[in-house]
């Protein structure tokens, strides 16, 4: 699921009106809205070991 139309839906529930004001007028998954953020060493040191399974994985995402 990819896109959808804007709009609430029937699933939403009781707090939609108060909290998902973004998300109905959402259609679809945007770009990061600005650069990622620098990580402390330890948690650099973690995200740079993921990386490798990261990119193996992402070869298999779905284009939009």
């Amino acid at each position: 699921m990819l896109h959808w139309p804007a709009g609430p839906k029937p699933f939403d529930g009781a707090w939609a009106p108060h909290w998902y004001h973004a998300v109905h007028a959402s259609t679809g998954f945007d770009a990061a809205e600005g650069p990622l953020p620098d990580l402390p060493a330890d948690y650099a040191r973690l995200a740079e070991a993921a990386m490798p399974h990261y990119r193996r994985l992402a070869r298999h995402a779905l284009s939009p």
